[in-house]
């Protein structure tokens, strides 16, 4: 499986990418820590990212997760 973890925090990146990984071994991680750059690579390409699962933190100071 595919992930995509967004987040400004990047401990909480890489606790999120260890729990994953702990229990699936193969998964696929990309980290962004601007939700910014996160969308502007799904607008681009958006199929790439289809059927990934999205870990977003809804607080962020420059563009919220809402």
């Amino acid at each position: 499986m595919n992930y995509l973890l967004i987040d400004d925090d990047p401990i909480i990146n890489l606790v999120h990418r260890k729990t994953i990984l702990k229990f699936d071994e193969g998964a696929e991680v990309k980290e962004f820590l601007s939700p910014r750059t996160a969308l502007d690579e799904i607008l681009q390409n958006p199929k790439d990212v289809n059927g990934h699962v999205i870990f977003l933190d809804i607080n962020m100071p420059d563009l919220n997760g809402f």
